[in-house]
């Protein structure tokens, strides 16, 4: 499924995106609290190839408002902290029931 028009004006956000899109933001969409639970901000931009720095590929993998599936594979040079994150206090943060390569991803988290 194809992304629409928008995202190749930067008009997209990923809460925007359908089941079965595919896209690339910032790794700094993606954020850990201090129990490495993931949480995706929704907000962030979208496009539909990877650019210099939106080098994370998010697949929306399901109907539901937290079914994303970022991929860090391809991600150079960045590296994810813990942080104090509320859960509900900052509405546009979805917490992931899980990522794929996130046993992968625990060793780039500090």
């Amino acid at each position: 499924m194809a992304l629409d028009d928008d995202i190749d004006t930067g008009n997209m956000i990923i809460a925007d995106m359908k089941y079965g899109d595919v896209g690339f933001t910032l790794p700094s969409a993606l954020s850990f609290d201090e129990q490495k639970r993931p949480y995706l901000d929704v907000t962030m931009h979208i496009l539909r190839d990877p650019a210099p720095q939106y080098s994370m590929m998010v697949h929306k993998c399901g109907h539901g408002s937290a079914d994303y599936d970022p991929d860090t594979d391809d991600v150079i040079g960045y590296e994810w902290k813990l942080e104090h994150i509320v859960e509900g206090a900052n509405p546009d943060l979805v917490r992931l029931e899980r990522i794929w390569d996130y046993p992968g991803i625990l060793g780039n988290v500090s």
